[in-house]
């Protein structure tokens, strides 16, 4: 987590200097914003919203809501915000409590610096499960944040939610919450692949929380351009109903290792990507598509499925080769368990 503190005071500074060594381990800096070479404070909070995980002001609420107005734009991106007072008594998390982990972080920070905690949403307060906070805690994406407060206020009506996943389940699911098989009775759907079209929901659509658990299998022709296998790969998700942050990684053929219009798309996608000898890729189980072409140049008769397959841990194929321009891509999801605690910290996710 990329950390950023800035202070006011002396006093605060002393604050501040000891909630970084609470975020030990985290990506910190601190700014001093008084004195001769204070900081900027709409340089601090511009910078912050662009590049950091979370902002940490020590000081006055109102300077800290004044400082990052201008920049807040959506739940789904902006930074934790927390500040706090100077005395170290108070951690109050203002932006981004639950998506953003402020409301995880002022906790942190009250614990390490023996403060108290402010933490005012409704879900925390009384105990009821939070689905964005969930899906946070466990590297999950929510794709329709705007869709939260319908859940939220459901369950905090007492009349529940139901949930459908097309994954494992461990544990206890939180109270209020109930499982259905009915993907499209469900209002919170956890899923590597897209909801189904509007009219053919049941009900309201769905909040919809998405597992990185999809890798990308890719075989191209020598000099193949990242714009020719990006919009293979686009074709290949679009017709799966994939979207773009289930992707968790991608893979190809030891023999692309230097494919530069390959190594490119990967960058550009933010993906880590993975090369496999064929060998290894002939071992991959399950069934491929073959063509006895590929196998004569690359000593496999499949590269784009089996490589995604590798990736994956051998988890299933949920798009089978896709041909375009000289690109083959395949999707392969791997294996992903939703998991409840059975403790306080679950119901608030």
């Amino acid at each position: 987590m990329r950390v950023r503190l800035i202070a006011f005071t002396a006093a605060g500074e002393c604050v501040a200097l000891r909630a970084r060594d609470v975020l030990e381990g985290e990506d910190c800096a601190y700014e001093r914003g008084f004195g001769e070479a204070r900081r900027g404070l709409d340089a601090f909070a511009r910078e912050g919203f662009d590049r950091a995980d979370a902002l940490v002001f020590v000081g006055a609420t109102g300077i800290a809501v004044r400082a990052i107005a201008p920049y807040v734009r959506s739940k789904a991106s902006d930074p934790a915000v927390v500040v706090i007072d100077e005395a170290g008594t108070w951690c109050i998390p203002v932006l981004s409590g639950h998506l953003g982990g402020a409301n995880a972080l002022a906790i942190r920070l009250a614990r390490g610096l023996g403060a108290q905690p402010v933490v005012t949403t409704a879900t925390d307060i009384r105990g009821v499960w939070a689905p964005d906070s969930w899906a946070a805690s466990r590297g999950f994406c929510v794709l329709e944040p705007e869709r939260i407060r319908s859940v939220s206020s459901s369950l905090l009506a007492g009349a529940g939610a139901t949930l459908f996943t097309d994954g494992a389940v461990e544990g206890a699911v939180p109270a209020g919450v109930s499982l259905t098989e009915e993907r499209a009775r469900a209002q919170v759907v956890v899923s590597p692949r897209a909801l189904p079209q509007d009219g053919e929901l049941a009900c309201e659509p769905a909040l919809h929380i998405v597992p990185r658990c999809v890798y990308v299998g890719v075989g191209c022709r020598r000099g193949a351009s990242r714009a020719a296998i990006a919009r293979a790969v686009e074709c290949a998700r679009e017709l799966a109903g994939v979207p773009s942050r289930a992707l968790a990684g991608a893979a190809s053929i030891d023999l692309k290792a230097d494919e530069e219009g390959l190594l490119s798309w990967a960058r550009s996608a933010g993906l880590a990507i993975e090369f496999f000898a064929a060998e290894r890729l002939a071992r991959a189980e399950g069934s491929f598509s073959s063509s006895p072409f590929v196998e004569s140049v690359t000593g496999v008769d499949c590269v784009c499925e089996r490589a995604a397959a590798c990736a994956s841990g051998s988890g299933r194929l949920i798009c089978r080769k896709q041909v375009l321009d000289g690109v083959t891509v395949a999707l392969a999801a791997s294996a992903f368990t939703c998991t409840f605690n059975n403790d306080a910290a679950n119901r608030r996710g």
